[in-house]
């Protein structure tokens, strides 16, 4: 009864657990453990016999090479042109390199057998021989180099050792050569060397560490690090064709499958040799990867129902867990963290009405932030435009020039007109020095522009006639903005007119057309090429920002006319080189006074 209470407090999905654990996982890894013991036999069998496969194909391919180079040797050993260009004493430069001509078929060697040769040089002691292409020079460095003593020994013999290339950096296999003279002493010694890079791609992409020896004690080249345990290897090497270094345990070094085979045998005693190295506990771990992932193919398959079990039971928790999430994102605000719960059950449905109530929500904030930045972008605007409307009143020239005139007057006349521009003087100064951002009437702009011209009319005489013409139909107390026409008839005068000598005509017409003021400013000036008219236009169109004194006040005006009743209303401006100059000034007739 205890054990059936103890049962029965066990929950099913743990009970499935058990039953999986006793009937599947148990009996497998018995199996596994057989299958692991037979594999790692024929696995170490099989490595043996691929690794000297590999080995002695290699060597019958560096075989093939050395032999090239061998016959090559014997070709340019007998070769009497280079015995000619070697040992002749040259006069100059220019002699050498027309010899050195004559031994193009050297570059023909090592082209043709290019897949066998990497280089040819020709050592000598000709000291009017310069180092080229053919030539090197017998000096401190070559001397003291290891094959060039055996080399002189054997006489004209063929010596295989290993040398440095052209620039000393890299060790290659290579023959050399002795030529002599009649007396025994040295012409000059051929060295040819190996095509190596053949050898370094072999050994590269074995996945084996490898390395080619000379004479066992010296390592030419590697794919893998060689610390003292391998130095400590390399003094075991026998005859056999593969070894294993079990016996090597004891001394702190690992368990190795080692296969070698020498490449060449000279009467020396030295040789080129191919080793390669497997660790025997890399190939069982092979075998243990292959049987484990077996093992995981099949504890998977048995673990399935589990897995599905323990899935199924956690789906509905984890989407109500993360619905609650989702619901805490949008009661604190954070609309960007909400993560979409995806499906068709009915958490989903829920995440749809809450997608909804997401929605609104933005759009209700967005609508009041949108608000709150349009009016005050519309306030900075209006502060902008007000700066830029007071930087770009009267001139200061103009003041300048005015002060200057009424001084002259002064002490040359002393008539009451002086008194009389003063006083206009003043009313502009303080109009100017007053102006806001309320709105005016048109009578106080026409004065305004009355003084202005009264001014002018002084400083130019008869050269310039101003006229303003008012349409019977405007009622002079309609409200405009202040400072609209100034600017222009300052730019007239300025830009337009000051270089006239006469008959300069300046015309200001205020009319209406329906509910619109329309106010002209009309020159018969200096005018504007269509490049300039065409730079004004885009400036008033586009609202861009300029610091261009001529520009600034009429894009001031026609910025605070846009922004005060909108883009239909504004400037446009008309001109023809030197057919004067139209602007004209559209504005609401009625408005109220903000």
């Amino acid at each position: 009864m205890k054990k059936l209470e103890i049962l029965q407090k066990i929950r099913l999905r743990d009970k499935m657990i058990i039953i999986y654990i006793l009937g599947g996982m148990i009996p497998f890894i018995i199996s596994s453990y057989y299958a692991n013991i037979q594999g790692r036999n024929t696995m170490t069998r099989l490595v043996k016999e691929s690794q000297m496969e590999e080995l002695s194909i290699m060597k019958d391919r560096i075989r093939e090479s050395m032999d090239v180079v061998e016959k090559v040797s014997t070709k340019l050993y007998i070769n009497s042109t280079i015995k000619s260009v070697a040992t002749k004493r040259y006069k100059s430069y220019r002699e050498f390199t027309e010899n050195c001509k004559k031994l193009k078929f050297i570059d023909d060697y090592i082209y043709d057998y290019e897949q066998d040769i990497s280089d040819v040089i020709i050592y000598v002691n000709n000291d009017t021989i310069n180092v080229n292409k053919y030539f090197g020079r017998i000096g401190e460095t070559i001397a003291e180099q290891e094959w060039y003593k055996p080399t002189c020994e054997r006489g004209g013999g063929m010596y295989w050792s290993f040398g440095y290339d052209r620039e000393m950096k890299e060790r290659r296999p290579q023959l050399t050569r002795q030529v002599r003279d009649e007396y025994g002493n040295t012409l000059y010694i051929i060295a040819i060397q190996l095509q190596f890079y053949k050898i370094k791609k072999f050994i590269t992409e074995r996945t084996a560490n490898t390395v080619f020896l000379y004479n066992n004690d010296e390592v030419l080249y590697t794919n893998f690090q060689i610390n003292n345990e391998w130095d400590f290897l390399f003094e075991h090497l026998y005859n056999n064709s593969y070894m294993s270094f079990s016996d090597l345990v004891n001394k702190g070094i690992k368990d190795y499958i080692v296969t070698y085979n020498k490449i060449y045998q000279m009467d020396t005693g030295k040789y080129f040799t191919l080793l390669s190295f497997m660790d025997h506990q890399d190939i069982i771990s092979q075998i243990d990867e292959e049987n484990l992932r077996g093992f995981v193919i099949m504890f998977a398959g048995i673990a399935i129902s589990l897995v599905l079990i323990a899935i199924f039971s956690g789906i509905y928790e984890k989407r109500m867990r993360l619905f609650t999430r989702q619901m805490h994102m949008v009661a604190i605000g954070e609309y960007d963290k909400v993560v979409p719960v995806r499906g068709r059950d009915e958490i989903a449905d829920l995440y749809v009405e809450l997608e909804k109530m997401i929605d609104d929500n933005k759009k209700l904030l967005n609508s009041v932030v949108e608000k709150e930045v349009q009016q005050e972008k519309l306030h900075s605007k209006q502060m902008e435009i007000e700066f830029k409307m007071l930087a770009s009143q009267i001139n200061p020239h103009f003041l300048y020039n005015t002060l200057e005139t009424i001084r002259m007057k002064a002490l040359v006349n002393k008539q009451r007109e002086i008194a009389d521009l003063v006083k206009m003087l003043a009313k502009l100064m303080r109009r100017n020095i007053q102006v806001g951002d309320k709105m005016v009437t048109i009578k106080s702009e026409i004065e305004f522009i009355e003084y202005y011209l009264k001014i002018q009319d002084y400083r130019f005489g008869d050269r310039i006639v101003s006229e303003v013409i008012v349409d019977d139909d405007i009622d002079i107390n309609a409200k405009v903005l202040p400072l609209v026409i100034q600017p222009f008839v300052e730019n007239a005068f300025v830009h337009g007119l000051e270089g006239v000598e006469k008959d300069g005509k300046l015309s200001i017409i205020i009319e209406r057309e329906i509910e619109i003021i329309k106010i002209t400013v009309q020159d018969n000036g200096t005018g504007m090429d269509n490049f300039q008219l065409s730079e004004l236009r885009g400036i008033l169109m586009s609202n861009i920002e300029t610091k261009d004194r001529i520009h600034i006040g009429i894009n001031n005006v026609n910025q605070r006319i846009k922004l005060q009743y909108g883009d239909m209303f504004g400037v446009k401006v008309y001109s023809k080189k030197g057919n004067g100059t139209r602007i004209v000034i559209c504005m609401p007739y009625y408005w109220n006074e903000i």
